[in-house]
């Protein structure tokens, strides 16, 4: 299923935030979007790695900083399970450190704050917003 997305077929999206609001305000955002479909929430590293693993979405959106892990753990494993996985890092830390891990393994990228269109280029993996 990971990364085989077609123009029929809608993008499966797994958002792994542990903010109850920020995920609630991600779903209903994305579900107005036919082309994406959410297919799980997971609030820590471990339940995202094992959804990934189960359900092998098209996409991960991964807050960095969880309560059991950070991006820098978790981001590794999600890929060395599911390659072909696009992983798009949501988070409100702009460290360069952040960013420059995130580019270097070939994903993007998208603070918190930003314009959801942004967001939602990313998940598509377009170069710009709508």
């Amino acid at each position: 299923m990971g990364s085989n997305a077609s123009p029929e077929r809608a993008s499966t999206v797994l958002v792994v935030e542990d903010e109850p609001g920020v995920v609630a305000f991600l779903v209903r955002h994305l579900q107005s979007h036919p082309d994406l479909q959410v297919c799980a929430t997971a609030a820590t590293g471990r339940e995202a790695v094992e959804l990934s693993r189960t359900l092998q979405p098209d996409v991960v959106i991964l807050d960095w900083h969880l309560a059991d892990a950070t991006g820098e753990t978790v981001l590794p494993r999600l890929l060395a399970q599911s390659p072909g996985v696009r992983v798009v890092v949501y988070t409100s830390d702009p460290s360069a450190s952040i960013k420059r891990e995130t580019e270097r393994l070939g994903h993007r990228l998208v603070l918190k704050g930003s314009d959801l269109a942004t967001l939602v280029a990313a998940i598509r993996g377009d170069q710009r917003p709508d």
